[in-house]
């Protein structure tokens, strides 16, 4: 990727630096960074991750190591940032699942709000559905009616439960009622070959991973997330404007550190770059994009909770045999009432500063 990124680190390292005590004698960085992605090499989130890593190195003039940690929807590598000696030379690439998992897991390892601080913002990237060629559908109108009048015969991927691609598409099926069934892997990267074969039907996937598979005629584009046209697809229409009215999603990615490396981080300024194959997100504070985020998708699940027996009990009229429910949807239908709130008030904005 040639894109370049907002990245405020290198005055949040120095504050973070001073604010730890470390010795004057010092001159910071004294020796290599490690940021942790908690992504499987070749997705969306390591690409990033490899890009901001590198822009980091040639202006702290020292090395960036990346070191995968994928798992839990990001949690794993999450925790080895709270974990870590709070120096400011361990920092997190974390996206979107950083404040869904806190809705859709009864229990985390530790408070995303409380333990990490956010560093800096780093860009906002929208979805691009895609669909096998061999789907019979060139449009979302067309989707739609598909999805509707096959319920449960669409199958749609994801890089995992909690990440971007699978709350964008559940949004998707709680605004336009289909029933589509979620097949969720480990990143984009690895859901790629069972799209492009045809044994998936459809994803919601990055616009970064989603550019080259559509401008080579392997895969089917049939809209956006963001809610204005991408310009770099200028031609591909919105969800919103292809029928979804009020659809927005896109998913962000942030630096984080652990909540004991520094206060200061919190009211970093400056940095580098601009997006071009993603843009450069403006708004509120990192932090208050976890908030939203964690709203938004208690939400989601809130309004699934109410779906998962409407969708259970048309799926046993249609099967001859009692039919059970996936280990996703006892996991929906097991979600505290807390999460039962309506999804109108709730922003689908991505909010990092």
């Amino acid at each position: 990727m040639n894109s370049k990124f907002r990245v405020a680190a290198l005055a949040a390292v120095v504050a973070l630096n001073a604010a730890n005590g470390a010795a004057a004698a010092d001159a910071y960085p004294a020796k290599v960074i490690r940021m942790i992605v908690p992504y499987s090499p070749g997705g969306t989130g390591d690409t990033i991750g490899r890009a901001v890593g590198a822009k980091l190195a040639e202006i702290l003039g020292q090395q960036v190591i990346v070191d995968n940690r994928p798992g839990a929807g990001g949690n794993i590598g999450a925790e080895a940032a709270v974990r870590a000696v709070p120096d400011g030379y361990t920092v997190v690439m974390a996206a979107t699942s950083l404040a869904s998992n806190a809705a859709l897991q009864r229990k985390m390892p530790f408070d995303p709000l409380k333990d990490l601080v956010p560093v800096s913002g780093c860009c906002a990237v929208p979805m691009i559905v895609v669909v096998n060629p061999a789907l019979p559908v060139e449009s979302i109108k067309e989707l739609t009616a598909y999805a509707k009048a096959n319920p449960g015969k669409l199958t749609y991927s994801s890089s995992g439960i909690g990440t971007s691609s699978h709350l964008a598409a559940e949004l998707f099926k709680v605004m336009t009622g289909v029933d589509m069934v979620h097949a969720p892997y480990k990143a984009d990267a690895l859901a790629l070959p069972d799209l492009l074969s045809g044994q998936i039907d459809l994803m919601f996937m990055f616009q970064t991973s989603a550019l080259p598979q559509m401008r080579s005629g392997k895969l089917r584009a049939l809209a956006v997330s963001s809610a204005q046209r991408s310009p770099l697809a200028p031609d591909l229409p919105t969800i919103a404007e292809s029928g979804v009215s009020g659809y927005e999603f896109s998913g962000w990615f942030g630096l984080f550190a652990g909540r004991d490396t520094a206060g200061d981080c919190r009211q970093v300024g400056g940095g580098v770059g601009q997006g071009s194959a993603v843009a450069r997100p403006e708004g509120a504070p990192v932090a208050a994009g976890v908030r939203a985020d964690r709203q938004r998708a208690g939400a989601v699940c809130g309004l699934l909770q109410g779906r998962s027996g409407e969708m259970g009990a048309r799926r046993e009229a249609r099967r001859p045999a009692p039919a059970r429910l996936s280990a996703e949807e006892r996991r929906l239908s097991a979600l505290p009432a807390r999460l039962s709130t309506h999804l109108s008030p709730v922003s689908t904005k991505p909010v990092v500063a």
